[in-house]
């Protein structure tokens, strides 16, 4: 699949394994000075298919599928998007995620769909501003808002008869616990691989729960393979197995090197494009 085919065609998924800057949020911070000048990507697109597979008590297997793509173009703008298959009641559907620098706005919107959302950065701090500015998406609201939890304290009722307490509730017995040891992670180098055409480094971690961790008769044993390109900052190759969810697989199906076609990172043509705006917000100490 190629990102550079018609937009019918691109509904595709793509994960990116390097972390997308997420949506604006209430109450984010703006800090830092943003002086630094925009370096030069290396631009990609790399497409992926991930596998889950969960086996039941009476031997049932259930398997999902998904398909991801990632693709940076050379100004460090980041597009995701994520494929989950139809059901029978649901067509295929395609999540997009544009995070935007030279823009300075997240985007986001579905296809099939109707809209997109825009939300902008929040504002670079100017140069020898301090302190903390806190920005959200609703005004009058954000970071600055909790939500205080009442706690009730009782005394201690006094001892009755026949061990029950004065105010007819039995007293608390404290039962011993055996001390249970702490999970065990065991990190193995595997060396150098490639895939796709892509060089990756790879590690295989082994996490073991001890017998009664977790109400467990027998110890658990998780092992994680990942394979890291280190020049793109992305995995291309990870495989899960864990006794308690199952087995995941994300392998990479194509990668190229080529420039994304710039029209990607826009929402479809015909969509309502919703942004919002932006309002300061006192900050959470």
């Amino acid at each position: 699949m190629r990102i550079f085919m018609d937009r019918k065609l691109q509904v595709c998924a793509l994960l990116i394994s390097g972390g997308l800057a997420a949506g604006v949020a209430a109450g984010q911070s703006a800090t830092g000075s943003g002086t630094a000048e925009r370096r030069t990507m290396q631009s990609y697109t790399a497409e992926f298919k991930i596998t889950s597979e969960q086996t039941l008590a009476n031997g049932t297997t259930i398997t999902r599928e998904t398909r991801e793509m990632d693709a940076l173009d050379s100004q460090g703008r980041r597009l995701t998007v994520t494929t989950t298959a139809a059901t029978a009641d649901r067509p295929e559907r395609s999540f997009y995620r544009v995070y935007d620098p030279v823009a300075r706005t997240n985007a986001n919107w579905t296809v099939p769909g109707e809209r997109a959302t825009v939300m902008p950065m929040p504002p670079i701090q100017k140069p020898g501003q301090s302190g903390q500015t806190c920005w959200s998406t609703v005004a009058g609201s954000g970071s600055g808002a909790s939500t205080v939890q009442a706690v009730v304290s009782r005394p201690e009722a006094p001892g009755g008869p026949y061990g029950v307490g004065a105010g007819g509730t039995l007293p608390v017995q404290r039962v011993e616990t055996a001390k249970v040891e702490p999970p065990k992670e065991v990190r193995e180098e595997l060396g150098m691989q490639t895939f796709e055409g892509v060089q990756a480094k790879g590690t295989r971690t082994t996490r073991t729960t001890p017998v009664g961790a977790i109400g467990n008769n027998e110890p658990l044993v998780r092992t994680t393979e990942t394979w890291r390109a280190t020049s793109l900052g992305i995995i291309v190759h990870e495989v899960t197995d864990d006794p308690q969810t199952g087995k995941r697989t994300k392998e990479m199906t194509q990668f190229s090197s080529r420039e994304p076609y710039a029209g990607s990172f826009q929402p479809p043509e015909g969509y309502e494009v919703v942004t919002q705006e932006m309002h300061e917000t006192p900050c959470q100490h």
